[in-house]
């Protein structure tokens, strides 16, 4: 049986900014940038499809210069950083270096921009990211009446 990865559903907050998805995880409390191709990957892990499958996607619905190869290193950033429900294990005979696909783009004249990005940041807590305005400070019209009024 095939590997059919699939994304993560739950305590997760995704929003598309230009051509990067956030993404929001209430779970770990943390936010990730991903690039095009590697929101794209995980927008194709539904779970119903094969890693050949989603490379047929990234190539015929986006036009992406896709491989084995730059899939399995998506997927594998994307299950580092916990967005998949399991954990991923690409075939032993790949190599999945970050070198060997810049080489590879390289020699096939593609634009480097298309390798996987997950970028990541710890988010703060809710109490943690609110700003607290003092007591003598005019609160801004553009502030919900919580951020200047805190419960303490």
């Amino acid at each position: 049986m095939e590997y059919r990865p699939e994304k993560r559903r739950d305590e997760l907050i995704l929003e598309k900014v230009g051509d990067d998805l956030l993404v929001y995880d209430s779970r770990h409390l943390k936010a990730h940038r991903l690039n095009s191709i590697t929101a794209s990957v995980l927008q194709f892990s539904d779970g119903t499809r094969t890693v050949h499958e989603i490379i047929s996607c990234l190539q015929s619905e986006l036009g992406y210069p896709a491989d084995e190869e730059l899939v399995w290193f998506a997927l594998e950033k994307l299950a580092k950083v916990d967005l998949l429900t399991e954990v991923v294990s690409a075939p032993q005979n790949l190599d999945l270096s970050r070198r060997s696909l810049l080489r590879k783009a390289r020699a096939a004249a593609t634009i480097v921009l298309v390798l996987p990005v997950v970028e990541s940041i710890v988010a703060p807590s809710p109490a943690q990211a609110q700003p607290v305005v003092p007591p003598s400070f005019p609160c801004p019209v553009s502030f919900p009446p919580a951020f200047c009024n805190p419960p303490f």
